[in-house]
């Protein structure tokens, strides 16, 4: 099960950005597309590689990791809802 889900999870991510950035595209007008695109992702890469980690270490030392592992993956589920603020995708 295990080796399934990592499966799954690998190929899910690397479908994930060019997904992301049609969507981006398809939201913003194209004077300001490439300034969101870019934003979007400097800001992504600042969670990935900064916020998160160390969140997740802090979280670690102070409790457990299970606990932090499990606050990111509530975070994660819950910023799905956001996606309902979205513009109608054309």
């Amino acid at each position: 099960l295990l080796v399934g889900m990592l499966v799954i999870q690998a190929t899910v991510s690397m479908v994930f950005f060019p997904a992301a950035v049609t969507a981006i595209s398809s939201i913003t007008s194209p004077e300001e597309r490439t300034t969101f695109i870019g934003t979007t992702m400097a800001i992504s890469a600042l969670f990935c590689f900064g916020i998160v980690p160390a969140g997740l270490g802090a979280v670690a030392d102070t409790w457990n990791f299970q606990i932090g592992i499990l606050a990111i993956g509530v975070l994660i589920t819950l910023s799905c809802a956001l996606i309902r603020r979205l513009k109608e995708l054309k």
